[in-house]
């Protein structure tokens, strides 16, 4: 699970994520910003995250896609606008959450990434 802010960078990622990024399955970090590791999937997932960040006067929205990885399943993107509230999440100010569900295995029973 990773929190965005309003502009895409990256505020706080539970272990299961940052070893994801750290791996570069699928996914990196670049300067604070979520990347796909293969460029033809890296256009959808900026889209993806766009839409999923609110804007002023626009509705942001939901999505979903998956994403490559070498020799193992594709992982499974969802994205969700979130409500910014002081209470809900401290000082910082949460936008988008970003779901990441894949295999540590290609096996089809392995524990989802979460």
């Amino acid at each position: 699970m990773i929190h965005l802010d309003h502009r895409g960078r990256i505020l706080e990622a539970n272990d299961h994520a940052l070893e994801t990024l750290r791996r570069r399955e699928g996914l990196f970090e670049e300067r604070g910003f979520l990347h796909a590791v293969w460029p033809s999937d890296d256009v959808p997932l900026q889209h993806m995250l766009q839409e999923s960040l609110p804007l002023a006067g626009e509705a942001a929205r939901t999505g979903s896609m998956t994403l490559r990885r070498a020799g193992r399943p594709r992982l499974t993107l969802y994205a969700a606008p979130v409500s910014s509230h002081p209470s809900l999440f401290g000082s910082w100010s949460a936008s988008a959450l970003l779901l990441i569900v894949g295999s540590r295995q290609a096996q089809a029973d392995a524990e989802p990434l979460v």
